[in-house]
């Protein structure tokens, strides 16, 4: 149900505590105070809110029951989420492609960051940078999975990255006022995952990449262009720290 990073995670985590939930919760407290250091980092490199609202991040209740009671690998995945987010503020593509694979391999859900490192990526590097980069993320996914890839890779795939996945209606947060039977049906799944693209699409055209002409076809087009040279980006497109 879960890709080979949280079996890494998860097992040493065991091996440590001995099943010891206490120990394991002390763990977690380290985890969520350099989680929030990131978080934190990241606000702050990206100036884009006033300071006053960076201790409200300190705040929430659901995030400490994640972190402390209920030890979600939700938090090992989301650290190394804002720790590449961090480290492509600073340009550092490889590495924070690299990164955020790591984070993919906890929990799948990760995934939902792709589509904006691509564009980061693609369009804030230079060519052979870019492919260094979707290079990294691959070969840590690999790495990670080779002694299941090695073995089961057909099992392995479907089972850690179960895009026909039922989500349990029990588990749910933000769609509590849906009913089940709506939440639970295909249209409605089909409905958000449309809604979330159309969202994705219009970012990329009115914010992402508006200072470069657009989305498509012209963002393609233009890395298609830079290729044999490897060429720089345009400094203004993908611009992840832009001022406010």
């Amino acid at each position: 149900m879960y890709p080979a990073g949280f079996v890494y995670v998860y097992a040493a985590l065991a091996k440590v505590t001995g099943g010891n939930i206490f120990t394991g919760q002390i763990i977690f407290i380290g985890v969520y105070v350099v989680h929030l250091a990131v978080v934190l980092a990241v606000y702050v490199r990206a100036r884009v809110v006033p300071p006053w609202i960076l201790p409200v991040l300190c705040l929430s209740k659901r995030v400490h029951s994640i972190f402390v009671l209920r030890l979600f690998n939700d938090c090992v995945a989301s650290l190394f989420a804002y720790l590449a987010l961090l480290l492509l503020q600073s340009r550092r593509w490889v590495l924070g492609a690299a990164v955020l694979s790591a984070g993919v391999s906890v929990k799948m859900n990760v995934l939902l960051m792709v589509p904006p490192l691509l564009v980061l990526v693609v369009g804030g590097a230079r060519c052979t940078t870019s492919l260094a980069a979707l290079a990294a993320a691959a070969a840590v996914q690999l790495a990670l999975g080779y002694p299941f890839l090695a073995t089961y890779p057909a099992e392995y795939i479907a089972r850690a990255f179960e895009f026909s996945r039922q989500f349990v209606y029990f588990w749910s947060v933000n769609w509590k006022f849906v009913p089940e039977e709506v939440f639970l049906s295909k249209p409605f799944a089909l409905g958000l995952l449309a809604a979330h693209i159309a969202a994705l699409l219009t970012m990329a055209h009115r914010r992402w990449t508006a200072h470069s002409g657009g989305f498509f076809p012209r963002f393609i087009v233009d890395w298609a262009a830079r290729l044999p040279a490897d060429a720089p980006a345009d400094a203004s497109v993908a611009d992840v720290n832009p001022t406010p």
